[in-house]
């Protein structure tokens, strides 16, 4: 159950109230798309300005979003999220997740030939 005191603020509220609303007041000065959030759209302004704000402190590589950078330290790191299948290493969650799709499609072309 999500009540008002499970979020930090009025305005987190407000965002989390507008997912089932549809509201989308932060339009876009590029392009006709609009978006729920401000920082939604600041990182979305980011696609037309190619501005890319964060920058890596190994290599110097920057990033248009912070979790790209977050997933970009995987390549100095090593540190990442596995596979609970295959155990191969991904630097973020997400990819795990899309990942899991190649084992689903090999058991559908396995049972296909059994």
């Amino acid at each position: 159950l999500i009540t008002a005191n499970s979020y930090t603020s009025s305005l987190r509220l407000k965002e989390h109230f507008r997912t089932h609303t549809g509201e989308k007041p932060f339009e876009c000065e590029y392009c006709d798309q609009a978006f729920a959030r401000n920082v939604t759209l600041r990182s979305h302004i980011r696609t037309h300005t190619k501005e890319a704000p964060f920058k890596c402190k190994i290599c110097g590589k920057c990033f248009r979003q912070d979790a790209t950078l977050r997933g970009h330290m995987f390549v100095h790191t090593g540190i990442g999220v596995p596979c609970p299948v295959c155990n191969k290493m991904f630097a973020r969650a997400i990819d795990v997740k899309k990942h899991m799709g190649v084992h689903d499609e090999k058991k559908k072309k396995k049972s296909k030939f059994e």
